[in-house]
């Protein structure tokens, strides 16, 4: 079996990022899509999550409206609450492309892997990561 989600779309929202406690850098966000069939349009949410250099790559420059290609695992998680079993269903990000900006200067995508080196084509080599 193969558990792989590819999502293209908006951010919703800038992320929301925070650090554990072991100091593993997490990134929280959704990217919203249209998907149609028959001159219908539904908006789906799809919640994500990134680790490490990822997630701070994608809290630095990640922003709201700003067009993305992300590509990782899904993953549903279950917490008790209250007494009251949840659940919440997240696309685990392995892979992180920038496709747009909210600035009109940005040319070329940029996109990341989990190293936070250059991921699949057009984005930043290994010596161009700003950091």
């Amino acid at each position: 079996m193969y558990n792989s989600v590819t999502a293209v779309g908006n951010m919703a929202a800038d992320s929301e990022g925070k650090t554990l406690d072991t100091g593993t850098e997490i990134a929280n966000f959704t990217v919203c899509t249209d998907i149609g069939w028959g001159g219908r349009k539904k908006t789906e949410f799809i919640r994500c999550v990134a680790f490490g250099k990822l997630a701070g790559i994608i809290n630095e420059y990640g922003a709201k409206g700003m067009r993305v290609l992300c590509v990782g695992e899904m993953q549903t998680r279950d917490w008790m609450k209250d007494g009251v079993k949840h659940y919440q269903t997240e696309v685990i990000v392995n892979t992180f492309k920038m496709l747009s900006s909210k600035s009109e200067g940005q040319q070329k995508p940029q996109g990341f892997d989990n190293n936070g080196t250059g991921g699949f084509g057009g984005g930043f080599g290994d010596s161009d990561v700003p950091f």
